[in-house]
Order: C-alpha cells, then structure tokens, then sequence
C-alpha cells in the first residue's frame, strides 16, 4: 500500500489514526506542564485524549490546552469520599467530555 489513509469515524468523531490516549494520572510528576501538554499533543494528532480523574491539571485546563473541538473523553474513578466524587463531577460537567468511563 502506497499512501494508506488510517483517518476512521468513532463514536461521532473523525480522527487521523485509530488511536485513542489511555487515562495516565499525575503527569506532572514528569513535566511542568503535566496533562496540559499531553492533551494538547494529542489534539495536534487528531485523536481523542482521556483524561483520568487523578489528573495533576483541572479538566477546564486540560480541555482549553486541548481545542474546544478536540475529542476529549473522562475517566470517572469511583471514591469512598463524597467530597471527592462531587469534585469529580462538577470537573465533569465544566469540561463536558463525549464519553464518561
């Protein structure tokens, strides 16, 4: 195959290559820009970027390094803590991924 074309449809969104980037928590122990940098490498990809409830941004600041139109999707870890889920939660509702996992 000369020039393969990997672009495919998924779930709504068309992305540059079936690839889609696993929830990893606490980026910023390895970059000062943590998840922020991630989400926006992935956007510049185009594919969808999960971002994990233990993430070391907001989601409000991982979905605008990202692109309003970029693909973001949320992955909700349940906790012992109420405290924690309503956070979770309302990080949920401000960012307003396609799909919640």
């Amino acid at each position: 195959i000369e020039l393969p074309d990997t672009r495919t449809n998924f779930f709504g969104d068309t992305l540059n290559a079936p690839i889609i980037m696993a929830p990893v928590a606490a980026h910023g122990l390895a970059n000062v820009n943590a998840e922020k940098a991630s989400a926006k490498g992935v956007a510049r990809f185009g594919t969808i970027y999960t971002a994990s409830s233990y993430a070391s941004c907001t989601l409000e600041e991982i979905r605008a390094a990202g692109g309003e139109q970029a693909p973001q999707w949320f992955q909700f870890y349940m906790s012992k803590d109420d405290g924690i889920i309503g956070i979770f939660w309302r990080w949920r509702n401000a960012m307003v991924p396609k799909r919640l996992f």
